[in-house]
């Protein structure tokens, strides 16, 4: 939600959370009309903030289609890396970025 006129902006949260394997996936989406504000880098950073303190998981993962380069370039400034995917993709292509809780530097 836009802090300033209350509209939402797009959503975020969990996907794929097995506690055995301490290992989540995270999905986010931002309407077109608020690109380029910084709202994808806020809701991923609160995301990987939750699964790391909150949901206390070892890895984080994100499925990005191949031509969404601004999503994969997102993530790999906050630290992820491609990886191979936590489960079975059935879908189309997708990208999957890894990011681990031994790479994160607490703030």
């Amino acid at each position: 939600m836009d802090k300033t006129t209350g509209e939402f902006i797009g959503t975020c949260g969990y996907h794929y959370l097995d506690f055995d394997a301490k290992q989540v996936e995270i999905g986010y989406d931002v309407w077109k009309t608020y690109w380029g504000r910084g709202y994808g880098s806020e809701a991923v950073e609160m995301l990987v903030h939750d699964c790391f303190e909150e949901l206390d998981v070892n890895h984080v993962y994100a499925l990005i289609h191949p031509e969404n380069a601004a999503s994969i370039r997102l993530l790999e400034k906050l630290g992820f890396a491609l990886s191979d995917p936590c489960r079975t993709i059935e879908v189309e292509p997708q990208v999957c970025l890894k990011l681990s809780r031994s790479l994160v530097v607490p703030i």
